[in-house]
């Protein structure tokens, strides 16, 4: 959009609109996902990602093993609970 502005296709104030309009639009969608996202998970990842730079597929990979691994312990079933 700026290289529309420098060519004088539309005005700074017009740009800043749209991407207003872009923004407002892209956290719309962002905020429909946030439902079926994991917060561990996704924390685990954003750690992962800041350890390891340039390793996205491994730290993906690993990502993914330690979230299968936990969540396959159901522990819910193993609390007793007596009145």
């Amino acid at each position: 959009m700026q290289s529309l502005v420098k060519k004088n296709h539309i005005t700074q104030s017009s740009m800043l609109i749209l991407q207003h309009i872009l923004m407002l639009a892209a956290s719309l969608a962002a905020i429909t996902v946030l439902g079926f996202v994991n917060i561990y998970a996704s924390c685990l990842s954003l750690v992962a990602n800041f350890v390891r730079r340039k390793h996205d597929f491994s730290n993906s990979f690993f990502v993914m093993l330690v979230f299968l691994v936990v969540t396959s312990f159901d522990v819910s079933e193993d609390i007793i609970i007596e009145d």
